[in-house]
């Protein structure tokens, strides 16, 4: 199930949070799940690693927007 991928790619970043693209994987499904402010998190925690990557930065971006307030991009995203 999605719950049970959700826990194994956590316990794996937490062992190796090193891991761009799982904190990518983790965002995403967070946002399946309806759960804005754990995606806006793990793709920060991916952005760090990878932060020129422009898929990457509107994957963030869209995500924060969905976690804010009003659903509004927020000055990063429009900067």
């Amino acid at each position: 199930s999605l719950d049970e991928a959700i826990a194994q790619l956590e316990d794996a970043l937490r062992a190796d949070p090193r891991q761009a693209e799982g904190w990518r994987l983790l965002a995403a499904a967070y946002q399946r799940q309806d759960q804005p402010a754990k995606a806006r998190d793990a793709y920060a925690r991916a952005l760090a690693l990878l932060p020129d990557d422009p898929g990457l930065l509107a994957e963030a971006a869209q995500a924060r927007a969905l976690a804010a307030p009003g659903r509004q991009f927020d000055a990063e995203a429009v900067g």
